[in-house]
């Protein structure tokens, strides 16, 4: 007896193992949309974490300057000569280098001549025109500068005519603050005045 072939089930003879193009639209629609909804979430979530590493490195650099004037008895600031007063700095090389310290700094006459690190972090990543973010760009001579998670310095002021304040910044509302170390980072839209994005430790 001969056998006898199944007849194909109807719509299988031209049936393929692949996506026709139909399919393909629609998955990469529904992957666009998704993707849209988690680009800000994704985003959001980078900007809180980078503004908890701008707030604690902020608090790691007040620490070493208070640890620098128990020390010395002085604030890492260079007097220039003039009427005493709360003294503002970017954590660049005019702070750093003391903080580091530089060789500079290390030897008569420099403001760090027992040569004591006491300030430690992780080494920055270059960004663009030059600038760096979240950490710390060091020198051959030991100098170096200190960025934030967004390609700015902290700014820092200290209270070097020693009444135990300091004036807030022109941003801040409030005259005085009951601090003797401030430090803020601009944030990511890296403006001072446009305070709204600011990350601050008082």
């Amino acid at each position: 007896m001969r056998n006898r072939r199944k007849p194909k089930r109807t719509g299988e003879a031209g049936k393929s193992g692949g996506f026709t193009l139909m399919e393909l639209l629609v998955v990469v629609t529904i992957i666009a949309i998704l993707a849209g909804f988690l680009f800000p979430v994704v985003n959001g979530i980078i900007r809180k974490t980078r503004g908890s590493q701008a707030e604690q490195t902020a608090q790691n650099l007040k620490a070493a300057i208070s640890a620098y004037f128990t020390d010395y008895r002085k604030y890492p600031a260079r007097s220039d000569g003039g009427t005493i007063a709360d003294v503002t700095v970017e954590s660049s090389h005019e702070l750093m280098d003391i903080l580091l310290p530089s060789d500079a700094e290390k030897r008569p006459g420099g403001l760090n001549t027992r040569g004591t690190g006491y300030y430690t972090g992780k080494t920055a990543k270059p960004i663009s025109g030059g600038r760096y973010r979240s950490g710390v760009v060091l020198e051959a001579d030991g100098g170096g500068e200190l960025w934030d998670p967004f390609g700015s310095y902290y700014r820092v002021r200290m209270d070097a005519d020693y009444n135990q304040r300091v004036d807030a910044p022109t941003w801040y509302t409030g005259l005085r603050l009951a601090e003797r170390v401030i430090v803020w980072s601009p944030g990511p839209d890296r403006d001072d005045d446009d305070s709204g994005d600011n990350i601050k430790t008082w």
